[in-house]
């Protein structure tokens, strides 16, 4: 996996160096001079607008006034525009009106309180440590790590809302969108739509893949859990599945019955669904 300021940083020195190359044989005017020469030149506001119409996959410096209207709009509404950048790979771009609407109220609300156990969690090594690692692997050893740092056993039931709190909103999150999840130095929470219950298989799911998030960009922001296969998204699941219910804890609690009745067994004593059992027989047990 790559860091995505190292890869920025990379281009912008080779695009440099291209420029710097046709002015040395004499050759200029050229649309990437003109328009490098230009990006050297933006503001923060203009550079910030130019990243989020190229999430959206807009030319900043060819595109509609009215497509322009909206992302500023947007940007303005949601005062964070990396979370409107984000909001691309979420939603159609027919829908972000709508969806700054469930972004803003969601942003608004404020997260309940949460035991001491929270800002006591281990530190885990940053994402862009990991080089070559398959992400749903990665995601299995980041969640038993966190457990044996935790003292917990492979079939003790994690109380998830011990580290991350949830709330909800009374529309459900818009496109591709799970949660939103915020984070800090001290705690994390999600914020999703009506009907999830904290405690629930789902609601705890939710939790876990934020703690996930957490423990992997401990950065303080706001972003969006969504439904995608991203390498980061790939990880967070695995992660909550692993977390939530281990594999060997899972073989431990099953003892060679894999009948949808033992099954069902296990997913109520480690509080999750019975697909995420499935999950944890099919990809690790009888891999």
């Amino acid at each position: 996996m790559l860091d995505a300021d190292e890869v920025r940083r990379s281009l912008g020195r080779f695009i440099d160096s291209t420029v710097r190359r046709l002015e040395d044989v004499g050759i200029s005017g050229t649309l990437l001079q003109d328009e490098w020469s230009v990006i050297q030149g933006a503001d923060d506001d203009e550079r910030q607008f130019a990243t989020v119409a190229a999430a959206w996959g807009f030319d900043p410096y060819n595109i509609g006034d009215d497509e322009a209207q909206l992302l500023l709009s947007a940007g303005e509404a949601l005062h964070d525009e990396m979370l409107l950048a984000d909001l691309a790979r979420a939603v159609p771009f027919s829908a972000l009106e709508s969806a700054e609407h469930w972004m803003h109220d969601a942003l608004s609300r404020e997260a309940p309180s949460l035991p001491r156990q929270q800002r006591s969690l281990p530190a885990v090594e940053p994402l862009v440590s990991v080089s070559g690692a398959a992400p749903w692997r990665e995601g299995y050893r980041r969640a038993l790590s966190l457990r044996e740092q935790l003292g917990l056993s492979l079939t003790h039931r994690v109380a998830i809302e011990d580290f991350v709190a949830l709330t909800s909103v009374s529309a459900p999150p818009p496109g591709n969108i799970e949660a939103l999840a915020k984070i800090d130095s001290d705690t994390a929470s999600a914020v999703v739509g009506p009907n999830i219950d904290p405690l629930a298989p789902r609601g705890r799911f939710i939790g876990a893949r934020t703690l996930a998030r957490r423990i992997t960009d401990p950065q303080t922001r706001s972003s969006l859990l969504t439904r995608s296969s991203r390498y980061t998204d790939k990880l967070e699941r695995a992660f909550a599945a692993e977390f939530l219910a281990p594999a060997e804890g899972v073989r431990e609690m099953l003892r060679g019955d894999f009948s949808e009745e033992s099954q069902a067994h296990a997913a109520q004593a480690f509080g999750v669904s019975e697909f995420v059992i499935g999950h944890q027989i099919d990809n690790q047990l009888a891999a």
